[in-house]
């Protein structure tokens, strides 16, 4: 009988995780709590950055001269003259 309550009050003591342990995967926890917080942060300032680009004023004006070509020609049909 004393030899089956030594082996549980000392299986009891080694069953549980020491301060140290606790500490360390807490540090560990938090660290990559911390590194995925700064990726988030990271990945929306990148998409608010990519949510609004102000177009070159160069590009536009070039666009624009590209699609306003005059034609030569003329157009029939009834176009709603009355």
């Amino acid at each position: 009988m004393r030899l089956c309550s030594v082996n549980r009050d000392r299986l009891a003591k080694r069953s549980g995780f020491s301060l140290i342990e606790v500490t360390i995967a807490m540090a560990i926890f938090f660290v990559c709590m911390f590194a995925l917080l700064s990726l988030t942060t990271l990945s929306l300032n990148t998409a608010r950055r990519l949510e609004f680009v102000e177009p070159d004023i160069g590009w536009v004006s070039s666009e624009l001269s590209l699609t306003n070509v005059v034609e030569e020609g003329f157009e029939t049909g009834d176009f709603g003259d009355h």
